[in-house]
């Protein structure tokens, strides 16, 4: 715990302001292994406030669980949604160069999820 004391201590020296939250419960995520032939892409995209910086990513693993590929890509001064949609874009052009017999995308945001259903 120290050790964070001390981050957040740093930050206020430059005048950046810090704010905490609140530890509810932890939730244990478990990998499915996949089927032979199937690869999977989590993306993520990180951006603060709306419009803010953005950046969106993806990392593409084997039905082993093995690494096959990533990408990442900063997007400028971007809203949100923008970079969800985005990330997902991303992913599925990454498919079209190397495609994959079967890709399973999984993203956070369920907007973006219900919008793919039946594409």
């Amino acid at each position: 715990m120290g050790k964070h004391i001390s981050y957040i201590y740093i930050l206020k020296q430059f005048d950046i302001s810090t704010r905490t939250s609140n530890f509810v419960s932890p939730v244990q995520v478990f990998w499915h292994f996949l089927e032979v032939a199937w690869i999977k892409v989590n993306t993520d995209e990180a951006a603060k406030g709306a419009p803010s910086f953005a950046i969106c990513g993806g990392t593409f693993r084997g039905n082993n669980e093995e690494y096959v590929a990533s990408f990442s890509d900063f997007l400028g001064i971007q809203h949100v949604l923008y970079v969800e949609v985005m990330s997902v874009i991303f992913a599925i052009e990454y498919d079209q160069l190397k495609p994959f017999k079967k890709l399973w995308l999984e993203c956070e945001s369920s907007f973006i999820c219900q919008a793919l259903v039946g594409v």
